[in-house]
């Protein structure tokens, strides 16, 4: 048996679909099928049922998938070990995270995976715009940043020599204050924003999430749309709670800021919290391989 049979199987077991799995795993049907074949031949039983609506698992292959899973646990934890013990373990753990007004849906949860991961390593957070977020990777002051982006948004070209991982999906909206003409209106339709202002982060902040708010309200119909730049995120949000404007945010912000509300937009364009780390650090590329 190879681990990387260990690996097709429980790719196959996580998507149940033998069509699925290969994709992910970037090969093809026949040679995933082939490999499961081989793995059940040297074991001896069945693993698998083959059936029209796709895969479903023996008694035998459930138990042989938790023992898998098991298996692919403790071998990240040893290679994660021996990163540490190879290079000098970082006195800590150094994170820059955008400066919002919502975190509870990412951070308790990356905590408690970093501290279960990585027993006494201490973590050290640091709130900043997205600009200065960035320059500090660059430079090596952060070991890592969490960041915002339009799910349907084009690639940043920041991202080219790191790894991205998702922390969360969120579902976006036009937000807009309690006391703006807009919560007047009884039937409130996308046209509507039109006559309002398009309040956005100043560009050497955030040059492509702006890009991206242009490129929605396209989408959405709205053109040309009159907008005026803000300085940072306390002022935007007070910006909007005085009526000033709107802005594209998530719309989970209006269960922790008063006074604001929310025109959802489709799912498609949702807001997803990404980790970016560059591709060279060998130790946040370990600790956060398995996060979900």
């Amino acid at each position: 048996m190879k681990l990387i049979q260990i690996q097709y199987f429980l790719a196959i077991v996580e998507t149940g679909s033998i069509t699925k799995a290969a994709e992910t795993l970037f090969i093809s049907q026949p040679a995933l099928s082939k490999q499961m074949n081989l793995l059940e031949e040297e074991l001896g039983v069945e693993l698998l049922k083959r059936t029209t609506s796709g895969i479903v698992l023996t008694e035998t292959g459930e138990e042989f998938a938790k023992d898998c899973r098991k298996v692919m646990k403790d071998l990240d934890k040893a290679v994660l070990k021996a990163v540490n013990a190879g290079q000098k373990a970082p006195e800590a753990f150094r994170i820059g995270c955008f400066d919002g007004a919502v975190t509870e849906d990412f951070l308790p949860p990356l905590y408690a995976y970093l501290r279960e991961k990585a027993p006494g390593l201490r973590i050290k957070l640091g709130r900043h715009s997205t600009g200065d977020n960035r320059k500090l990777l660059t430079d090596g002051s952060i070991d890592m940043l969490i960041e915002l982006r339009f799910s349907s948004g084009p690639q940043d070209p920041f991202h080219k020599g790191c790894f991205i991982k998702t922390l969360v999906k969120r579902r976006s909206a036009l937000i807009y204050s309690e006391n703006s003409p807009l919560a007047e209106k009884k039937n409130l339709k996308i046209k509507d924003f039109e006559k309002e202002i398009f309040l956005r982060l100043t560009g050497k902040d955030n040059d492509l999430m702006a890009d991206q708010g242009f490129q929605m309200f396209d989408a959405l119909g709205l053109s040309n749309p009159k907008f005026e730049d803000v300085d940072n995120f306390a002022s935007l949000l007070s910006g909007i709670r005085l009526g000033e404007g709107f802005s594209p945010l998530s719309v989970d912000v209006i269960g922790v800021v008063p006074g604001l509300k929310a025109f959802e937009l489709p799912e498609e364009m949702g807001i997803e919290v990404i980790a970016v780390w560059k591709k060279g650090n060998q130790f946040v590329t370990k600790l956060m391989k398995t996060y979900k």
